[in-house]
């Protein structure tokens, strides 16, 4: 316990965890209005940039809510950093009994921002792309069918 306030909170609780062998964070973000929501909000996510180990950030919920988990949902979008909390998650589903869910999640264009946006907007992907936008929204046909 320190007895001496630390002006960084979030590094503090990263450190913390470190100094502790924590295996992973259980953070809730406060549902706070105004001012203090955002800077409360900032702190979560600076805990999940600062920490080592994995964070689990939770709305604030009754307990009564978390106590039975029956599943989990893992979003992915094709980068292997996604793919790491795969791993957690099994672990977890399997302790609990709860079942995971896959989401692959795919932005497009009009979802990216910034420098992002721009190289998307340039790939000669992005051209092919609305094609194949207009093929899945018809009906597929099948020989014989």
């Amino acid at each position: 316990m320190h007895t001496v306030a630390e002006g960084d909170v979030a590094a503090s609780i990263a450190r913390h965890a470190g100094e502790l062998g924590a295996d992973l964070v259980i953070l809730t973000a406060h549902g706070r209005p105004g001012a203090r929501a955002v800077l409360l909000g900032r702190i979560a996510q600076q805990v999940l940039r600062q920490a080592a180990m994995p964070v689990l950030l939770l709305r604030p919920e009754p307990a009564a809510k978390l106590v039975r988990l029956k599943t989990l949902l893992v979003p992915l979008d094709g980068a292997p950093d996604a793919e790491t909390a795969l791993p957690l998650a099994t672990g977890l589903a399997l302790k609990t009994g709860a079942h995971v869910r896959l989401l692959l999640v795919v932005p497009t264009v009009g979802t990216l921002r910034g420098e992002r946006a721009a190289a998307a907007r340039m790939s000669p992907l992005v051209a092919g792309a609305g094609a194949l936008r207009g093929r899945a929204q018809r009906p597929a046909r099948y020989p014989g069918s």
